[in-house]
């Protein structure tokens, strides 16, 4: 199985070096994403790590489970997809927008959240992907001939 780990473009040093520890002894695959992973050497060959995913797309559609922070692009976009998804707010940030969308996404049931990185484990994992979550639908946008106008 194939877990994709995204941080997006902003360092989540704890997720990062939790699921490094946590998962090294694995028998998941995972891909790691984060712009902190410069500085780290992996020894097991369960875990491949880059700091950025040019085509992040095609590692979204092929994970059978992603791991994110709590980032409203990455967040949308792997509902939209219908992916199976765990949540991690990212509060090493000094602001916490993120704890708002995690509680948001919990509240809804759109997917796995969790609020303590340290939870992060393989049985974490399998129950993420047992769990039946609400399908997110994407409301399109509808003001845009109102803002636009005569320019479009």
């Amino acid at each position: 199985m194939k877990v994709l780990i995204t941080t997006g473009t902003t360092p989540f040093k704890s997720l990062v070096n939790i699921a490094i520890s946590n998962f090294q002894s694995s028998h998941h695959i995972y891909v790691i994403q984060s712009p902190c992973l410069n500085n780290y050497t992996v020894l097991n060959g369960n875990i491949e790590t880059h700091t950025f995913i040019e085509n992040i797309e095609e590692h979204y559609q092929s994970a059978d489970l992603v791991i994110t922070h709590a980032g409203a692009g990455s967040v949308y976009r792997l509902l939209e997809l219908q992916k199976k998804v765990v949540v991690v707010p990212n509060v090493d940030r000094i602001d916490n927008h993120q704890l708002d969308l995690a509680a948001f996404i919990e509240k809804n049931n759109y997917a796995k959240v969790i609020y303590d990185v340290n939870m992060l484990s393989d049985k974490l994992i399998n129950d993420a992907l047992n769990e039946q979550y609400n399908t997110f639908t994407k409301d399109n946008f509808f003001l845009i001939d109102e803002i636009f106008g005569e320019i479009l």
